[in-house]
């Protein structure tokens, strides 16, 4: 699927929504929003000190407190038992002494989801986003706005009382400009299938593999890479207290281009999620992917752990955990990130429409390279406010 068949799949998912519930009734659900966030960034740039900073942005200055506001709509429209929906979002950052980093942003996404009697659902989305794209890898100071753009599809189905089939594609277009690379451009194809057995009792497991084509476009040394990963998957679920999901296999990542640097790793997730009253919840994640390091056009595998507390009453939800994981670039010379966040969130809800949100986020990431280090703290307040969730009878 081409970058520009991304529209006529929007165009599609909309003409399957006018469709399908002609002989049913149908309601639909207007949500729009806004948000406005203050915050204090202590280091914008992801600068490794301020000597850096002065080096290279001629200001010592590090942090800079940074206003953000958006405006959105969701709109669901469901039918029988399937729904259209669609998320449309504008935000303005403003710096208050970085005002060179001025910048808009804009989302758009579009989802179906149906059900066809008791065996069969599917699933299709498309989206575009604009963003501003992250300092912590890039060699520039100036003010870099990438274009990421997303489509795909799920279907599953059940042959058998005991068995279900899980299939998938996906296409993705990244357009994240570098310095002296105007077109840069990542592109990456997917398409997954699993088998599953499930025999309607708490555990469930099954086989799932993905085939991966990419590649980077724009730059002087066209990198292509295939990626093959096979897992054995399996789930647990006691009671709703207790769910458990993991995925064990190997990866293999063929790099075409000059310097080949082919990756052949174990791979997989572990999460738990245990609800140790009505109020309080605790997650527990364990990981190692493959992945695609944009600025260096290589792989990178990340390893890492996660750990998070949640504590939800009627008003109040409050959100805190840490976050640690390596990154190890297959790329010369060799380079090795470890990376520590953690972060507090609260959400304070005095009104239905209304919800109050302090938060504060921390960033360490160490290296042995040095001028890739840094840390910074992310501290602010955002108002969001929601209207509507009443549905139209149509």
């Amino acid at each position: 699927m081409r970058t520009s068949d991304l529209p006529r799949a929007g165009g599609a998912l909309l003409a399957l929504g006018s469709l399908l519930p002609l002989a049913a009734a149908a309601e639909l659900e207007l949500r729009p929003y806004a948000e406005a966030r203050a915050y204090y960034d202590s280091n914008v740039y992801s600068f490794s000190g301020r000597d850096e900073a002065l080096a290279r942005n001629g200001d010592d200055q590090l942090s800079d407190r940074v206003m953000r506001g958006l405006a959105g709509l969701q709109a669901d429209y469901g039918f029988s038992r399937q729904s259209l929906g669609l998320t449309a979002e504008g935000r303005r950052l403003i710096y208050d002494h970085f005002s060179q980093l001025d910048h808009n942003e804009h989302l758009v996404a579009l989802a179906y989801k149906g059900r066809y009697g008791e065996d069969v659902s599917s699933r299709l989305y498309a989206s575009q986003e604009r963003r501003m794209a992250s300092f912590a890898d890039r060699d520039t100071t100036a003010l870099t706005l990438e274009r990421e753009r997303l489509g795909g599809g799920e279907l599953g189905f059940a042959p058998g009382d005991d068995w279900r089939v899980e299939l998938g594609a996906r296409v993705r277009r990244l357009l994240s400009p570098l310095p002296g690379l105007p077109d840069f451009t990542l592109a990456e194809n997917g398409a997954t299938a699993g088998l599953r057995y499930v025999d309607g009792g708490p555990a469930s497991f099954g086989l799932a593999t993905e085939y991966l084509k990419g590649r980077f476009d724009g730059t002087p040394d066209q990198t292509r890479f295939d990626q093959y990963t096979a897992q054995l998957d399996a789930r647990y679920e006691i009671s709703g207290l207790t769910r458990m999901n993991g995925r064990l296999g190997y990866t293999r990542r063929n790099e075409r281009n000059s310097a080949r640097a082919d990756v052949s790793t174990v791979t997989g997730s572990i999460g738990v999620q245990r609800n140790l009253s009505g109020v309080t919840s605790v997650e527990l994640n364990a990981f190692r992917n493959v992945e695609s390091y944009l600025v260096g056009a290589q792989s990178v595998i990340d390893t890492g752990v996660r750990a998070a507390l949640n504590w939800q009453r009627s008003l109040v939800t409050v959100s805190t955990g840490v976050q640690w994981h390596r990154s190890d670039f297959q790329i010369e010379p060799r380079r090795e990130d470890r990376i520590t966040q953690a972060f507090f969130h609260v959400n304070l809800a005095p009104r239905r429409w209304l919800d109050v949100q302090p938060f504060v986020d921390y960033r360490n990431r160490s290296s042995n390279i040095a001028s890739e280090r840094y840390h910074g703290v992310v501290a602010g307040l955002g108002l969001r406010v929601q209207f509507g969730g009443a549905e139209v009878a149509r």
